[in-house]
């Protein structure tokens, strides 16, 4: 009857832990599920919000860009308006020169008329003076010379005869007198006339390259004028692309606030859920088999590890080391374990150069005892070079260490000091 009941006893209890060990699987199941869901959304969020800030950046970078343009083109209209102001004051110098000389031809062409209305008047006289000349030429020689001889036959005393002989000479000089002056006067007409056809010559050529100068001028005004409004319709289409840029960024911004909200959201569900099969008291604990809940990788090329850190157990004041201590020479190469933002700092008796990698959500991984960091600030991506282990002898930036080796720790206190915040690395580690 004992054994019956003993054996009783031990089916009921194999029972009991078959039915604790199938609901903690399928709890443990359902955990697994829903973080992996959780974590695969939340990856997809990392990946929008990391598309949405280069984004940002390049138009950031293409406003940049705009701004020297704008800049120089501003430079370059100051510089062509400056020109094109002085050739426009050359055109209306150019253009008064030219009517001037215009007003001048108009006046010399006028003189030049009279002139030649003088001219042609002088020889109208001439000719008119010639005909009476002739007229009394032919009465006086008509009978080779006899009119001389009647007018003396025919003089009535010797004081008529005088008299007559008196006339003839008289009307003799004057006529002569006549012809010189007539004479005298087309010959001054004809000098002037040549002297002002000249002087038109010379000023009709003057206004020919004056007006050419002009020409020349006003053609370079209209080729500045287009450069002008051209810089003007680019610095337009600029300032308009630079106001589609912050629109563009105002949007993106807003867009980037909400997913990143999100993100922290799923963040937290994932470490919530997480703690549910975690036997550590809450710590967070990646699900064996699915390192994507995690998402984290080696921060270097070895797995050689030469101090694994505390017990880990659930009374943190009992941690020796926070992190783990992993073996590789000075200068070896040191990755981002998963994406961040870096910030850096200096504990001469503690960690030495260390920097600080913010995952989101409270989660920092801290990389210490570093020869060289390459990156001081800013986002890194999963796998990116950020710095040179070091810990050697004459390495200044060793801090508190007695060999070459890289310091590895994950936190979840957002990056304090102590033990207090420092989770088991190689929980999350592939």
């Amino acid at each position: 009857m004992q054994a019956e009941s003993t054996k009783l006893n031990f089916f009921a209890k194999s029972v009991i832990m078959l039915v604790f060990i199938l609901v903690f699987s399928i709890i443990y199941s359902t955990t697994a599920y829903s973080s992996t869901n959780k974590q695969q959304q939340l990856n997809t969020l990392n990946q929008q919000i990391n598309n949405k800030k280069q984004k940002i950046n390049k138009n950031n970078l293409t406003k940049s860009q705009l701004d020297a343009d704008i800049k120089q083109a501003d430079s370059n209209m100051y510089a062509i308006q400056t020109r094109l102001d002085k050739v426009r004051t050359q055109l209306s110098a150019a253009k008064t020169k030219t009517s001037v000389t215009q007003a001048k031809l108009n006046m010399l062409q006028i003189e030049l008329e009279q002139k030649q209305q003088e001219h042609a008047n002088a020889l109208k006289k001439l000719k008119q003076l010639s005909v009476v000349l002739d007229k009394r030429a032919n009465n006086f020689y008509r009978s080779s010379g006899i009119p001389y001889i009647e007018v003396i036959l025919s003089a009535k005393s010797f004081s008529d005869l005088l008299h007559q002989v008196y006339y003839l000479s008289r009307i003799i000089n004057q006529d002569a007198k006549l012809v010189k002056q007539i004479k005298d006067t087309k010959a001054v007409i004809e000098a002037a006339k040549a002297a002002i056809e000249k002087n038109k010559t010379a000023t009709e050529q003057k206004q020919v390259i004056l007006l050419s100068e002009e020409n020349r001028i006003a053609s370079l005004t209209v080729d500045l004028q287009k450069q002008k409004d051209s810089l003007a319709e680019q610095l337009h289409s600029k300032e308009n692309l630079i106001a589609s840029i912050g629109s563009q960024n105002k949007q993106l911004a807003a867009e980037l606030n909400n997913e990143e909200g999100n993100a922290t959201d799923l963040t937290r569900q994932i470490k919530e859920e997480s703690r549910v099969i975690s036997p550590e008291g809450g710590a967070f604990r990646p699900i064996p088999g699915i390192p994507s809940i995690s998402g984290f990788i080696w921060p270097c090329g070895s797995r050689n590890l030469i101090h694994r850190g505390g017990e880990w157990g659930n009374n943190r004041s009992t941690h020796l080391h926070a992190g783990i201590d992993i073996g590789v020479s000075s200068g070896t190469a040191v990755v981002a374990a998963k994406a961040g933002i870096v910030s850096v700092g200096y504990d001469p008796t503690g960690y030495g150069n260390y920097i600080d990698i913010n995952h989101g959500g409270g989660w920092v991984t801290r990389y210490a005892h570093l020869r060289k960091i390459f990156v001081t600030s800013g986002q890194v991506s999963r796998g990116q070079r950020v710095a040179e282990s070091g810990g050697g002898a004459g390495d200044p930036g060793a801090g508190d260490s007695r060999g070459a080796h890289l310091h590895f720790e994950l936190r979840d206190d957002g990056g304090g000091y102590g033990f207090s915040g420092t989770v088991n690395p190689l929980k999350y580690l592939p």
